[in-house]
């Protein structure tokens, strides 16, 4: 008979127990400010706490600081905003905010090594603009926005924006009082004017003309002394980027590949000079086929008994709108409700995944219109979606490692003259997993794709 699975000495509280302070790491101290960070474990979740110094603990104001702090951001549910987790009274730091752990770097510690190519880049970018869009949404300002408030992760480039010790919030009773960090605030904040979502788009401008110091036509508008002159919401700011991109950066790279498959049988002389033609052909057309497949969907409909609520690039071109009746619902680019207008209230917590509510519980719906989770704890069930975000991420990054896999393989068949239908059933099966990539390539992977490439042309493949 099969013995019993169990723990060899008393677990007590192992999993619920918060820390003591000779367990916890010091990661940081401000040096002007009243902040401390100790990184540790609560259960078994590694997480930062975020509590003041010696000095000012228990002072009335500074304890209220942090009250603030926490008050605004624990609300806020983004896979690019970092989580607060909760409030705990410590025996050894007093009161402290229980937040996430990011693995990364701080932008200003990358920018510094000069480590970044133009893709990464405009990558961290569109991310922080999806953070600060969804942060303003929310109706908070950050008010701190520079390079040492986002992190990057270093497994899959994550952008995560931190710090929320300056936010403001028309909700909140304090707060209010401009606030900000010297050479990234705006100038009517820094002569005592309110903060406001022009505020921030000026302290997104700074940090977009060092990511992206080429687009003058985008961080120079975002610069304006006057606020009016600047973009009205940080949704146009990523759409100006987007914009200036004659055309997606995956585009030419699959284009170069088409022209391989196109050219190969041309290289192998076994082949009769027919058969070279047709298949260069065929591939030609199916590869031609796989681009207009990439091409993002276009908005067509008669939207006349509609009222577009968020026309942001969501949902793999899907969009929140507002039927005559007054419920909102999801429409696609066809024009058909994929989800019917009876939710009470939609929002979005990544690019593909919506969080629907009606009657207290909530619902978070994919991309296809499918509700794959379900829940009373907005919380809990927002844990889950990121735990699923980050599969998903990983698993981009596992679907592009096989299409490489088969691209290096046909590059190789090719370089070989491997007859006709071997090539044929090579191109078909990296037209199959093509099928199934978003897009989302890594730094590592772009490099090993340019490598494969080389490798063809350096043996004659031109």
């Amino acid at each position: 008979m099969g013995r019993s699975s169990g723990y060899f000495k008393d677990i007590g509280d192992a999993f619920t127990k918060v820390p003591d302070k000779s367990s916890l790491d010091l990661i940081y101290t401000s040096p002007s400010g009243p902040y401390v960070l100790y990184k540790g474990f609560l259960g078994e979740r590694i997480v930062v706490f975020k509590c003041l110094n010696e000095i000012c603990s228990g002072d009335e104001v500074y304890e209220s600081m942090l009250r603030h702090e926490f008050e605004i951001a624990h609300p806020l549910k983004h896979p690019g905003v970092c989580d607060y987790l909760s409030w705990v009274r410590h025996g050894d730091l007093g009161n402290a905010i229980v937040m996430e752990w990011v693995d990364g770097e701080t932008l200003s510690n990358i920018l510094r090594c000069d480590s970044l190519d133009d893709v990464s880049r405009e990558s961290i970018a569109l991310q922080i603009c999806d953070a600060v869009s969804y942060v303003h949404r929310k109706q908070v300002l950050h008010n701190d926005l520079k390079p040492d408030n986002i992190m990057v992760t270093k497994g899959g480039g994550v952008v995560k924006l931190i710090d929320f010790s300056l936010a403001d919030s028309p909700s909140m009773v304090r707060g209010h009082v401009p606030a900000g960090t010297e050479g990234y605030a705006a100038p009517e904040v820094v002569s005592g004017g309110d903060a406001s979502v022009s505020s921030d788009i000026f302290s997104l401008g700074k940090i977009l003309s060092i990511l992206l110091p080429s687009r003058t036509d985008v961080y120079g508008r975002c610069l304006k002394g006057n606020p009016s002159e600047r973009f009205a919401s940080v949704e146009e700011v990523r759409a100006a980027i987007l914009s200036g991109r004659s055309r997606k950066w995956w585009i030419p790279v699959i284009m170069a590949l088409a022209a391989i498959l196109v050219g190969v049988t041309f290289m192998i002389p076994r082949l009769k000079e027919y058969r070279a033609k047709e298949k260069g052909r065929e591939m030609f057309e199916e590869a031609a086929a796989l681009l207009r497949g990439f091409e993002e969907d276009s908005l067509e409909t008669d939207s006349s008994s509609y009222t577009f609520v968020d026309t942001l690039d969501c949902l793999n071109g899907r969009f929140v709108v507002t039927a005559d009746d007054g419920r909102e619902g999801i429409m696609d680019s066809a024009g058909r409700l994929i989800v019917e207008p009876v939710w009470e209230r939609i929002e979005f917590l990544s690019p593909k995944v919506a969080e629907l509510r009606r009657n207290g519980l909530s619902y978070l719906c994919s991309g296809e219109g499918r509700i794959f989770a379900e829940g009373a704890d907005r919380e809990e069930l927002a844990a889950s979606f990121q735990e699923r975000y980050e599969r998903m991420l990983f698993e981009d990054m596992r679907h592009w490692d096989e299409v490489l896999d088969k691209a290096d393989s046909l590059c190789s068949a090719c370089l070989s003259g491997e007859d006709a239908g071997g090539l044929s059933q090579r191109f078909d099966s990296l037209k199959a997993s093509l099928a199934g990539v978003s897009g989302n390539m890594t730094n590592v992977q772009a490099s090993r794709l340019e490598i494969i490439l080389g490798r063809f042309e350096n043996q004659g493949g031109r």
